[in-house]
C-alpha cells in the first residue's frame, strides 16, 4: 500500500512482543483454558442439561470437561450430549475415518460441529486419558497407533453423542490441546506422542513455538519478517537452534555459565544499545525465554540510557535459568499513531495499543491459508494481553486507528496475509528439518498457528512487526470474535470451516495410505507428476539409488533437466500415454498380441513406511515406470477392439500375483473401458463398463444423450446431431442430416487432433480420406484412440465459447466442479491454444456448465469418478462436445490445484477405494492462471536453440511460471502436431496473468503473426 507520508508520532510505551505478556493464571484459571477463559462469565457453576456420563475412573477429568462441553452446547442452543456408552458401537473398518480431538471439550467444538456437518460421525472428542490406549503400531516399526474405546461424536444438526466403541477405533488423525505446561498437556501429549497417523502438533512442537527466540529467529531469517531488535543470551548449546544462527535484527550469544562472564553481558548489552537498530527506539525490555516463562509476567522495562541497569537486570534473569532457556533484551517497538477523525467528544483520547492476532492452517497442498484475523486493543501503558480485551475486525480497527481510505486497509489487510502465510510457510520449513523425536514423533506436524503482529510505523510508513507465535491463543481468540458476530446476526464465517476440512483433509490422506491401488495405463512424461504424488500422499513406490533416480529426473522431469530421448517404440507409447489425463499409476495394462510377460520383484525394492503399494499393468516393457511401483506387469493391450479379453488376462494376472487391489483406474484415456472391465471382474468400485463405452466412443454419446428426454430440462438439450462415418458411402448420408458447416473428427479421438471444420460434403470426403490414409493404427500416432479403429463421426458445428468442466462424482453427487475456459483455436483446426482458470464467466453462466456437465455424466451411468466434459457455450445454453470419462488432461490437475488446492488425482483414488473426497464447500481462488500451448513447429526454434525453454525452466524454480511439459519431442506432424508444452503465468488477477503471459511469450518468440498470443488470450475478459 502506499505508505502515509505525513509525519507523525510512535507512541513509545508498547512493546512488540511485549503485548504477548500475559500475567500468570491461577490453577483454577488455566484449567480448560478455552473460549471461556477469554471471558470468565462464560464459566458457570451450573448443573448441566446433558446427562453425565458413568464414571470411568477419573471423575475429575472426564466428568468436569464432561460438565463443560454440556454448558459450551447450551451457549450454542444445540442439544445436550446423548449418552449412548451402554450401547457399544461396532463396525468400524480400515475405510472408516476417525478425527479424534483430544483434551479441552472448548477449544476446538466450533470445528468438532462444523466437522460433524461435513462427515458425520467422523469426529470424535476424547475428554480422559481412560478413553484411550496405544498399541505397537504393525505397518510403522517404533510408532504406535491410537485406539478410541469412548469418545464423543458429532453428527450433522449440531448433535454429540458420548459412545463406546468395540473393538476399539483407531484414529487416523490427531489434533488436541497441546498446550506447554498447560493442565491437560500431560496425558494430551503422550497419547499423541510417536503416532503412525498424522498428527496436527505434538507438545514439542508447542514448546518451540512458545518460545519466542526460537520463533523469532525463524521469522527473521527464513520468512524475512520484520522483528523487534533482539540481543539473546542462551545458556548451554541451545538445541533448537542453527550452530551460527544470522537473522535480521536478532544476536545470539551463547553462554556456557553465566557467572564469570559478566563483562562480556556487559560489553554486548552496551553494543546493543549503541547500535543503529536501536536509534529508533527509546525503551527496552529484559525478560526470560523459552515455554517454561510464558505468562509468567518476569520481565522488566528500562530506558536505552539506563546501560548499567540493563546489564544488572540480564545478569539476574541468568541466574534463574535453566539449560536451553535465555534471557532476551529487546526494543519496545511502539504502535503506531495516524492521524485520527475529530473525535465525537471534546474529552482528551489516551494513547491505545494495538495487537492483530491472525490463524493460519496447514490447507491443501500443505500450504499456508489464512483463516481469520482478530484485534485487541488496549491501554497503550499495559501489554494487550490475550484474553485482556473482547477482539474486533480488522478492518473496523483500521478505521478506528485512522486509516479512512478503503484501498489502504485492503492493501494492508492483503499485506497481513501475506506475512502470517509467510510465517507458517517458514516455521513449517524449519520443523520438516526436526528429527522425529524433536518433533515428538514422525507424523506431527504444526497444523495450525497464531501469530500476533503489530503494527508500527517505520520512516513514516506502516509495518507489520511479528511478534510472537503461539499453538492455541490465536485460536481461542478468533472463535471468539467468530461466536461473537454471530451473536448480533453476523452470516457464519469461515473459520470453522476451513479448519474442519483442513483436518478432515489429512484424515482422509492417511485413508489411502496401506491400499493397494492397480493402475491401468502408465502415461508418458506428461504424467511424471503421477510418482511425485504417491510419495507425497504414502503411495509405495520403490527407493531407486542415486544412479537411477538421476536418470529418472534427466529424462523425465521438467524442473531442472534436458529430456534424453527414449527408444522410437517408447517415444511413441509416451506420447500415447500423454494424451491421458495426468494420474496415479498403479497398475497399467496395455494390449494387443494379448501376451503377457510378469516381472519378478526386483530384490532391491524397498517401501517406505505408511504407503500403499501401486501396481502397474503397462503394454510397454521399458516403461520408466518400471523401477518405481511395487509390482509391474508388462501386458500388450493396445488392441482395445479386443478390451474383453484382455480384461480376463490381466485378471488372471493379478491374482496369479496374489495381489488383492483395493481400488483399480486409469488415467490414460485408451485404457479407461479396460479398467472398468477389470474392476468389475475383481469386484472394485467403478463405473459400469457400459456407461464407460458410451462416454468413450463420441458419437455414442450424443445419440444416447438424444434419447434421454426426462428432466427439466432434459439431457438431450445438451446433445448434439452427429453421425458415425465409417466410409465415404457414410459421408454422403451424414451431409444430409448433419448441416454445414460441421466438424469431422475421430469417433475414439484425443486432444485434439485431427479434428477439422467442414464446410460442405466436399471438404468433409477430402479430409476423411486424408485421415484414413494417415492414420490406420495406434502405431502411427500413439494415445489419440487409433486402437479403437479410426471411424470418425460427423457433427454439427457449435457456435460460443469453449470450456472444460472437471467433475468428481460419488454414487451421482456431484462433489467438486471447476470450469476453465479455452481461448479460440486456429480455424479449421481445433486445437488448443489458450486457457484460464478461474473461468471468466459469470457465477450463473458456470452453473449452467456444471449443471449440464453432471446431468450428461448421470445419463450416460456414470456415477463414480472424476471426469473431464468439454462443452460450448453459447446465447443459447451450454452443448456437450464430449465426455472423458477420467480426469482432465494436459495441465488441468496441475491447475486445479494451484488455483483452488484439491488434486483431482488424489479424489480419484478415494472415489475408487469407495469414499466420498472431501473438497471445499465455498472454494476461493489463490491466484488466476493464463497460460497457453507451445508446438514443436512453431516454437522448437525458440524454445530449443534460442534458450527458451532454458529460461522457462529458471522462471519455473523462481515460481514465475508453471510448464506442464506434454511430450517429449514434437509430437505428429502438420495437421496432426499436437502441443508440446503448456506455460502459464500467475497473477492476481486475471487482467494481471495474462499481461505477465503476453510479456513473456513475446520475449521469448512465442508470440508471433503465424502464432497471435494475444488473440488468443482476447476472450479472457
Amino acid at each position: 500500500m502506499p505508505a502515509p507520508r505525513e509525519p507523525h508520532l510512535c507512541h513509545p510505551q508498547l512493546s512488540v512482543d511485549q503485548t504477548s505478556s500475559e500475567q500468570a493464571s491461577s490453577p483454577k484459571e488455566q484449567e480448560w483454558a478455552g473460549p471461556e477463559a477469554l471471558c470468565p462469565g462464560w464459566l458457570e457453576d451450573e448443573a448441566p442439561d446433558g446427562e453425565v456420563p458413568e464414571d470411568s475412573g477419573d471423575p475429575d477429568c472426564a466428568t468436569h470437561a464432561y460438565e463443560l462441553l454440556q454448558s459450551a452446547l447450551r451457549q450454542e442452543g444445540l442439544p445436550h450430549t446423548l449418552d449412548r456408552s451402554a450401547e457399544p458401537r461396532t463396525g468400524f473398518g480400515p475405510l472408516d475415518m476417525t478425527v479424534c480431538i483430544l483434551g479441552s471439550p472448548t477449544t476446538f467444538l466450533p470445528v468438532l460441529l462444523e466437522g460433524g456437518t461435513r462427515c458425520p460421525g467422523a469426529m470424535v472428542l476424547c475428554l480422559s486419558p481412560a478413553w484411550a490406549s496405544r498399541v505397537p503400531s504393525e505397518t510403522s516399526p517404533g510408532a504406535w497407533s491410537l485406539l478410541l474405546s469412548r469418545g464423543v461424536s458429532f453428527e450433522a444438526g449440531g448433535h454429540s453423542i458420548l459412545q463406546t466403541f468395540v473393538p476399539p477405533r483407531r484414529a487416523n488423525y490427531v489434533m488436541g490441546t497441546f498446550a506447554a505446561g498447560g493442565p491437560e498437556g500431560g496425558w494430551v501429549g503422550e497419547l499423541a506422542r510417536d503416532l503412525d497417523c498424522p498428527t496436527g502438533g505434538s507438545v514439542p512442537l508447542a514448546r518451540r513455538l512458545e518460545d519466542p527466540l526460537v520463533t523469532r529467529w525463524v521469522l527473521a531469517a527464513r520468512a524475512s519478517l520484520p522483528v523487534p531488535p533482539t540481543l539473546a543470551f542462551v545458556l548451554g548449546p541451545g538445541g533448537d537452534l542453527p550452530a551460527d544462527p544470522v537473522a535480521p535484527g536478532v544476536r545470539l550469544v551463547r553462554l556456557e555459565d553465566p557467572q564469570g562472564q559478566e563483562s562480556l553481558v556487559q560489553e554486548e548489552v552496551g553494543a546493543f544499545l549503541g547500535g543503529t537498530a536501536m536509534e529508533p527506539y527509546s525503551q527496552v525490555v529484559v525478560r526470560p525465554a523459552g515455554w517454561r516463562w510464558r505468562g509468567t509476567g518476569a520481565r522488566s522495562t528500562h530506558g536505552k540510557e539506563e546501560g548499567a541497569a540493563v546489564a544488572q537486570a540480564v545478569g539476574a534473569q541468568l541466574r534463574g535459568l535453566r539449560e536451553e532457556e535465555s534471557v532476551l533484551l529487546e526494543a519496545l517497538v511502539p504502535t503506531a499513531r495516524l492521524p485520527t477523525p475529530p473525535p465525537r467528544s471534546p474529552a482528551p483520547r489516551l494513547p491505545v495499543a494495538l495487537r492483530i492476532c491472525t490463524l493460519v492452517c496447514r490447507s491443501w497442498g500443505d500450504r499456508p491459508q489464512l483463516c481469520q484475523v482478530a484485534c485487541g486493543v488496549g491501554r497503550a501503558e499495559a501489554p494487550v494481553r490475550h484474553g485482556a480485551a473482547l477482539p474486533q475486525g480488522l478492518d473496523s480497527s483500521l478505521q478506528q486507528w485512522g486509516v479512512v481510505a478503503p484501498g489502504q486497509r485492503q492493501a494492508l489487510a492483503t499485506r497481513l496475509q501475506v506475512a502470517a502465510e509467510a510465517a507458517m510457510a517458514a516455521l513449517l520449513a524449519a520443523e520438516a528439518e526436526l528429527s522425529p523425536q524433536q518433533r515428538g514423533g514422525a507424523r506431527a506436524r504444526t497444523d495450525l498457528l497464531g501469530v500476533d503482529f503489530l503494527l508500527a510505523c517505520v520512516d513514516d510508513a506502516l509495518e507489520l512487526v511479528a511478534l510472537s507465535t503461539n499453538s492455541q491463543r490465536c485460536l481461542e481468540t478468533c472463535l471468539l470474535a467468530e461466536a461473537m458476530g454471530r451473536a448480533v446476526g453476523e452470516p457464519p464465517g469461515d473459520l470453522p470451516r476451513l479448519l474442519a476440512e483442513a483436518l478432515l483433509h489429512r484424515a482422509q490422506c492417511h485413508l489411502v495410505e496401506g491400499k493397494d491401488i492397480l493402475l491401468i495405463g502408465a502415461g508418458g512424461v506428461s504424467k511424471s507428476f503421477v510418482w511425485e504424488a504417491a510419495r507425497d500422499y504414502g503411495l509405495r513406490v520403490r527407493k531407486l539409488g542415486a544412479t537411477a533416480i538421476s536418470r529418472f529426473q534427466s529424462e523425465h522431469c521438467d524442473t531442472h533437466h534436458t529430456p534424453t530421448p527414449p527408444p522410437p517404440r517408447t517415444q511413441r507409447l509416451h506420447r500415447s500415454c500423454a494424451r491421458a489425463s495426468g494420474g496415479l499409476s498403479a497398475v497399467p495394462v496395455c494390449g494387443g498380441s494379448g501376451t503377457a510377460v510378469v516381472s519378478p520383484p526386483s530384490p532391491t525394492a524397498v517401501t517406505p513406511l505408511w504407503g500403499p503399494q501401486i501396481h502397474l499393468v503397462e503394454s510397454d516393457p521399458e516403461h520408466f515406470a518400471a523401477g518405481l511401483v511395487q509390482t509391474f506387469l508388462p501386458y500388450d493391450s493396445r488392441e482395445h477392439r479386443r478390451d474383453e479379453e484382455h480384461a480376463e488376462r490381466v485378471t488372471e494376472l493379478v491374482r496369479a500375483r496374489g495381489l488383492r487391489p483395493h481400488a483399480c483406474l486409469s488415467y490414460w484415456d485408451d485404457c479407461v473401458v479396460l479398467a472398468a472391465l477389470v474392476c468389475q471382474r475383481l469386484g472394485l468400485r467403478g463405473s459400469p463398463p457400459a456407461a464407460v463405452r458410451v462416454a468413450k466412443q463420441k458419437s455414442r454419446t450424443h445419440q444416447h444423450l438424444q434419447r434421454c428426454r426426462q428432466g427439466r430440462p432434459p439431457p438431450a438439450a445438451f446433445a448434439v446431431p452427429c453421425r458415425r462415418l465409417q466410409s465415404h458411402g457414410d459421408v454422403e448420408q451424414a451431409a444430409g442430416a448433419v448441416p454445414f458447416p460441421a466438424v469431422a473428427k475421430l469417433e475414439f479421438g484425443a486432444g485434439g487432433v485431427g479434428v477439422r471444420l467442414v464446410e460442405s460434403a466436399g471438404q468433409c470426403h477430402a479430409h476423411a480420406a486424408r485421415l484414413w490414409h494417415d492414420l490406420r493404427d495406434d502405431a502411427d500416432h500413439p494415445g489419440i484412440g487409433l486402437g479403437w479403429g479410426n471411424a470418425m463421426l460427423l457433427m454439427e458445428y457449435v457456435p460460443g465459447t469453449e470450456h472444460d468442466v472437471d467433475l468428481v462424482v460419488f454414487e451421482g453427487r456431484l462433489l467438486g466442479a471447476w470450469v476453465s475456459d479455452n481461448g479460440p483455436t486456429r480455424l479449421p483446426a481445433f486445437l488448443e491454444t489458450a486457457a484460464c482458470l478461474p473461468s471468466c464467466l459469470p457465477a450463473d453462466r458456470q452453473a449452467q456448465l456444471v449443471r449440464a456437465a453432471l446431468q450428461c455424466c448421470l445419463a450416460c451411468g456414470l456415477r463414480d469418478g472424476v471426469f473431464n466434459v468439454e462443452l460450448k457455450l453459447g446465447p443459447g445454453g451450454p452443448r456437450l462436445l464430449e465426455i472423458n470419462p477420467r480426469m482432465g488432461g494436459f495441465y488441468l490437475r496441475d491447475w486445479i490445484r494451484e488455483v483452488y488446492g484439491p488434486d483431482l488425482l488424489l479424489a480419484a483414488v478415494l472415489v475408487a477405494l469407495g469414499l466420498p473426497p472431501l473438497l471445499p464447500a465455498r472454494p476461493l481462488p489463490r491466484v488466476h492462471l493464463a497460460g497457453v500451448m507451445c508446438l514443436g513447429s512453431e516454437h522448437g526454434p525458440a524454445l530449443g536453440a534460442g534458450g527458451g525453454l532454458a529460461t522457462l525452466r529458471a522462471l519455473q524454480s523462481r515460481g514465475l511460471v508453471r510448464l506442464n511439459r506434454l511430450f517429449e519431442e514434437t509430437a505428429g506432424a502438420g495437421e496432426y502436431e499436437e502441443p508440446c508444452l503448456s506455460v502459464a503465468c500467475g497473477g492476481a488477477t486475471r487482467a494481471e496473468a495474462c499481461l505477465r503471459l503476453l510479456g513473456l511469450c513475446q520475449a521469448l518468440g512465442i508470440d508471433s503473426p503465424r502464432y497471435p498470443v494475444e488473440h488468443f488470450l482476447s476472450h479472457f475478459k
